[in-house]
């Protein structure tokens, strides 16, 4: 199964819940919607995974707001 959105470019909002970027298994981040902007629905996330390879094009931190 594939997402409706493969292929295109999507640009997301959110607070950064978890920093991996200097870590070899993952050279990521995890951000989550805000509180204000959540859903409540159970049956979608509220989160997403970016990941931004070995060379970073953004060093986030943890409860920063960022767009990507």
């Amino acid at each position: 199964m594939s997402s409706p959105l493969d292929g295109s470019t999507v640009e997301i909002e959110g607070v950064v819940v978890g920093d991996f970027q200097t870590s070899a298994g993952l050279r990521g981040f995890f951000v989550q919607e805000e509180d204000a902007d959540a859903d409540l629905d159970p049956l979608t996330s509220e989160g997403i995974f970016v990941y931004d390879g070995s060379t970073p094009a953004l060093d986030v931190h943890v409860g920063e707001l960022v767009r990507v």
